[in-house]
């Protein structure tokens, strides 16, 4: 608030002109004493109009944030974001259009958003980063901020091998190196996955994409950005093997590989990591830690459905012979994981949520081949898990989306 209670030494105030008949007096405007805070409330909303029109967006969004009257008051460039907790993000898509909608967990408030680059057609979300959200329409790759309404244009998703462009979203998940606002003025390379045995990579000058080879005989699981190098899950063909204890029962798994990438003007180099780990689950994720850690997320479902019931963390460990050791305690972060991707956010960016916490904004088949959203809060130690939405929040009758968590950033 210092940024909006210093901008009236900003401001003359208004006098009559010399020699012109003065209708009635204005009731003068007092500002409070320093430390008086009561009155602020109360200032009239065109004075309040002509302070924050000078603002930048985010502060003017931070202005509209401190109390009901004034974000009733003002009508800001991005009205939707009080704070910056995390929002789980919906984009719904409709024949007129498509637009977002989104609510913050504990309170499920939701509430419509066009913020989309584009209003015509189906209009995908498959990736954000620090405040920024990638968006696909028909072959656009664009990366957007919903908050300054800033856009930045990747190549369009042409002639990648085996990639249906028909098929909605031609592209499922893409990946940033570094965001405008992490990274001003600087180049941002993306990852993109199409299907999952197509991957390939663009920086945001370049006018085509790069394809990456993968075996034949592997599948892109996930990949992240992490210490400067994009990773790369895959998982190998299926084994076999008969049960120990009981040789009628044969399971099957697949061995892992993971690749680290990294670019230079010439292309990209290929750093291998292989292991034999069984990562059994029903959802792989990668997450990059604040502390360059590289951490696998695996999904186990519930008996007989493909809804989440548990998660189990693992770190991946390059020394210890690159296996990934299981963690039970984040610190002082929690882990958003939805459709697209992981990640890892101290608590003192996410007010309300608690740590040590699994938030989970996800989808699941149901029984009639729907997709559904499914939520919850999974305690990483104890493995309990608890509602992150009020029951009356609608989201389990929500269809056709692509639920991802959103961060706005406000400063």
């Amino acid at each position: 608030m210092a940024g909006c209670i210093s901008c009236f030494g900003r401001f003359s105030s208004r006098k009559g002109t010399p020699g012109r008949k003065q209708g009635r007096a204005a009731t003068p405007v007092v500002p409070p004493r320093p430390g008086d805070s009561s009155k602020w409330a109360t200032l009239p909303p065109d004075i309040l109009s002509t302070i924050t029109d000078r603002l930048p967006i985010p502060e003017r969004v931070r202005v509209r944030a401190v109390c009901t009257t004034w974000f009733q008051s003002l009508e800001g460039p991005c009205p939707y974001f009080r704070d910056g907790r995390p929002h789980l993000m919906i984009n719904r898509y409709r024949d007129d259009g498509s637009d977002l909608r989104m609510a913050r967990p504990l309170d499920g408030e939701w509430f419509s958003a066009p913020l989309l680059p584009t209003a015509a057609g189906k209009v995908w979300c498959v990736g954000h980063k620090d405040g920024w959200v990638v968006s696909v329409h028909d072959l656009d790759i664009t990366l957007f901020n919903p908050v300054t309404e800033e856009q930045v244009k990747f190549p369009r998703f042409y002639d990648m091998p085996g990639v249906d462009v028909k098929a909605l979203p031609c592209v499922g998940k893409v990946v940033l190196s570094c965001t405008p606002t992490t990274s001003p003025g600087g180049v941002i390379t993306a990852m993109a996955l199409a299907r999952d045995r197509n991957i390939a990579y663009a920086k945001s000058t370049d006018r085509n994409w790069t394809t990456i080879p993968v075996a034949d005989d592997n599948v892109v699981r996930d990949f992240v950005y992490h210490n400067g190098l994009f990773c790369v899950l895959c998982s190998g063909p299926v084994d076999w093997e008969e049960d120990d204890d009981d040789e009628d029962i044969v399971r099957s798994y697949r061995r892992s590989n993971m690749s680290m990438l990294s670019f230079d003007e010439s292309g990209y180099t290929s750093i291998s990591y292989k292991y034999v780990d069984r990562l059994e689950g029903g959802m792989l994720s990668l997450a990059s830690s604040p502390t360059n850690d590289l951490l696998l997320v695996l999904g186990i479902p519930e008996e007989h459905s493909a809804k989440y019931s548990k998660f189990k963390i693992m770190m991946f460990q390059p020394t210890q012979r690159n296996k990934w050791v299981q963690v039970e305690d984040l610190g002082e972060h929690c882990l958003l994981l939805d459709a697209v991707q992981s990640t890892l956010l101290p608590v003192a960016d996410a007010a309300g949520l608690e740590r040590n916490r699994v938030y989970l904004g996800g989808l699941y088949m149901s029984s009639t081949n729907e997709l559904v959203v499914t939520t919850g809060a999974f305690d990483v130690a104890t493995g309990a898990s608890e509602p992150c939405f009020p029951s009356t929040s609608p989201l389990e009758t929500l269809h056709d989306v692509i639920p991802c968590w959103f961060t706005p950033i406000l400063s």
